[in-house]
């Protein structure tokens, strides 16, 4: 259980790092305004509630049974 949890943190600490690079790599160019900036908080607030929605209908993490 505890190796599924270091694995776990690991993963989301990479994954932060990745987004982050990339994000600044491939947006610092691209000039954003309004109805791009509303867009994306569209997509990120509907990535948001679907994750809590899963959350509702899974409670329990299939990977540790």
């Amino acid at each position: 259980m505890a190796i599924a949890a270091l694995v776990f943190v690991v993963l989301l600490a990479s994954a932060a790092v990745f987004v982050s690079t990339a994000t600044a790599g491939v947006l610092g160019p691209v000039r954003m305004v309004g109805p791009a900036v509303r867009r994306w908080g569209g997509y990120v607030m509907l990535a948001v509630g679907l994750w809590f929605l899963a959350l509702a209908l899974f409670p329990r993490p299939p990977l540790l049974g």
